[in-house]
């Protein structure tokens, strides 16, 4: 082989061997950009997938906030169903997206959920091995920042705050049935049953009626009472309000207040005749109502103004204002209505130290 020939066969295994070089890496270059385009692709669509499960648990959010409910275990068992809802969409969407690489984060959203169901399931527990049921839930969650360790000590005082909420809200319920409204004015039947429409003046904190005869009123100057407007759905004044405006009844009539009624095409209506309603009829309706909420006892007419003034005197009442609004002559007279308690009547042993 002479020299020319050696030359021209270095000079193409250069050059073949260049051109393989440079083929192999425009092959790693595109490769690598390939790879980073992948890489950049996902993390696009990682990040879209993000922002869309933001955007769509803040969606839900704002549903949930626009509906009011009427009890707040049903709220709270809504919001928790909607948690755990929101892990098991999330894992859905991995698997759907993604099945390969999606696995491993549904995963983790579904675990997350099981572990939402287990505590509630421990919590269902709590509230049912405990008297004053989820109100040791509310107190146990509200110091839910403790370590597991104190996990015990927080259910205990858990449940001591429960219970002292539990008895408070007794005694305000015990309160506040003191005031029902057929005792608010202390009137006997014969007073309540002769109640012309007129008599009756409404204001805006209270309603006045006037008393044109009555028992202690021996010389008949007559008399009048005025009655508070309450803040609870019982309020008398209300209800009184309600009443005129169902009836039809005109502030300036002349005829009885109470009167019987008949079943008329447009529904029941008071009698266009003047005739009060009986004493039979009105015993039987309210005795009647007062049975559907306690049963065993053996009430009568008499027993509203009784418990009107038991109420009062445990009330801390000024004694003087009540004693007037029952229009009673003396304090013996007043005194007769009042029922005082066992706990009151052992009082004044009690305050003897003995």
């Amino acid at each position: 082989m002479n020299d020319a020939n050696l030359d021209s066969l270095v000079e193409r295994t250069v050059s073949n061997a260049m051109q393989q070089n440079q083929n192999q890496f425009l092959s790693d270059m595109k490769n690598v950009i390939q790879n980073q385009f992948e890489r950049m692709e996902e993390r696009v669509t990682n990040s879209q997938r993000e922002m869309n499960d933001f955007q769509l648990k803040r969606l839900q959010s704002l549903t949930n906030e626009s509906y009011v409910f009427k009890r707040k275990g049903n709220e709270a068992q809504f919001k928790f169903n909607n948690e755990v809802k929101g892990r098991l969409d999330l894992a859905d969407t991995c698997l759907k997206d993604n099945p390969e690489q999606g696995s491993e984060k549904a995963l983790s959203y579904i675990s997350e959920g099981i572990e939402l169901l287990n505590n509630r399931q421990k919590l269902v527990k709590l509230a049912d091995m405990s008297d004053n049921g989820w109100r040791v839930v509310q107190e146990y969650e509200t110091h839910q920042l403790a370590s597991d360790s104190d996990d015990e000590k927080r259910i205990v005082k858990a449940e001591a705050k429960a219970a002292k909420k539990v008895r408070e809200e007794k005694s305000k319920k015990r309160a506040a049935r003191r005031w029902t409204p057929w005792n608010r004015g202390f009137l006997r039947y014969d007073e309540l049953s002769s109640f012309r429409c007129k008599d009756v003046t409404f204001h805006d904190d209270f309603v006045k009626i006037y008393i044109a005869k009555s028992k202690t009123d021996q010389y008949r100057n007559g008399d009048e009472i005025l009655v508070s407007k309450g803040k609870t759905s019982a309020c008398p004044v209300l209800l009184l309000r309600k009443y005129f405006d169902i009836a039809e009844i005109s502030c300036d009539s002349d005829h009885f207040l109470f009167k019987p009624m008949f079943g008329g095409k447009g529904g029941p209506k008071l009698i266009y005749q003047n005739k009060k309603l009986s004493y039979t009829r009105t015993k039987e309706c309210i005795i009647g109502r007062l049975n559907e909420v306690v049963t065993g006892k053996n009430f009568g007419l008499h027993s509203l103004r009784a418990g009107g003034a038991t109420a009062a005197s445990s009330g801390d009442v000024n004694e003087r204002c009540w004693k007037r609004h029952g229009r009673w002559r003396s304090d013996s007279a007043k005194d007769g209505y009042v029922v005082d308690s066992i706990s009151k009547r052992l009082s004044v042993s009690q305050k003897l130290g003995l």
